[in-house]
């Protein structure tokens, strides 16, 4: 991506059309990836997602916060690795403080209303990724990282410095 408008554009655009996406996180050096729903809170700096307490990732993720998630958008026949694109996004996870639980409930249920009795049941624990940085790649060779406060407007950036 050649500028921080075009950036935003391509990541707004995956952010709320992708639904699922793969969470990497790592415990005594073994890296786990899970297959996971997500939706963009509130802006592009922060992301939610649900899993159950029993798992491998939430375990992983209360011993190391540091997670990574990969988006990838592509042409479905795989001919044209010019229009293919993929996403990482690199930042901390931790469980959603109760005062933002509600506010986060209902954004992953706004994108993902089939998960209702998942995130209902007692053992689900929502959870908020606060974006560090995007890694985009487009085709074959073209990789820009983009610090996740270079795409962000100050009033966005004021908002989530308050959140954290």
């Amino acid at each position: 991506m050649s500028s921080p408008k075009d950036t935003l554009k391509y990541v707004e655009e995956a952010l709320h059309s992708d639904r699922l996406a793969v969470l990497a996180t790592t415990c005594e050096g073994q890296p786990h990836a899970s297959l996971i729903a997500i939706a963009p809170f509130e802006s592009i700096g922060q992301l939610v997602f649900a899993t159950y307490r029993n798992t491998r990732k939430f375990h992983n993720i209360t011993l190391n916060s540091k997670v990574a998630v990969l988006m990838e958008r592509g042409n479905d026949d795989n001919t044209n690795q010019e229009n293919s694109f993929a996403i990482t996004v690199y930042g901390h996870a931790q469980e959603i403080s109760i005062k933002t639980k509600d506010a986060a409930l209902q954004t992953l249920s706004n994108k993902h209303p089939n998960l209702k009795s998942f995130t209902d049941s007692f053992d689900c624990a929502l959870m908020l990724i606060t974006v560090d940085e995007y890694q985009l790649i487009q085709g074959i060779d073209n990789i820009s990282y983009w610090p996740v406060v270079d795409l962000m407007n100050e009033k966005e950036i004021i908002s989530l410095q308050k959140k954290i």
